[in-house]
């Protein structure tokens, strides 16, 4: 189920990457700036998911260690 959820989210995102600017009527630099600005949002977004798991295994094991000690 995950795995069909995976497929239905990546043919929207590139249904809306690019099929709908170019019905909207977008110009190309407008679809590559949308294009940059989308990879620019995802980079920050699995950035920021990443510092979240390490501050939260940072942080449990501070704590195991203020346990122990």
């Amino acid at each position: 189920m995950k795995n069909q959820l995976s497929t239905w989210q990546s043919l929207f995102s590139i249904s809306f990457i690019f099929i709908i600017p170019y019905l909207v009527g977008l110009s190309h630099y407008a679809r590559l700036a949308l294009l940059l600005h989308l990879f620019a949002t995802s980079v920050v977004l699995s950035h920021l998911e990443f510092m979240k798991s390490e501050c939260t295994s940072s942080l449990f094991l501070l704590h195991l260690v203020n346990d122990v000690f």
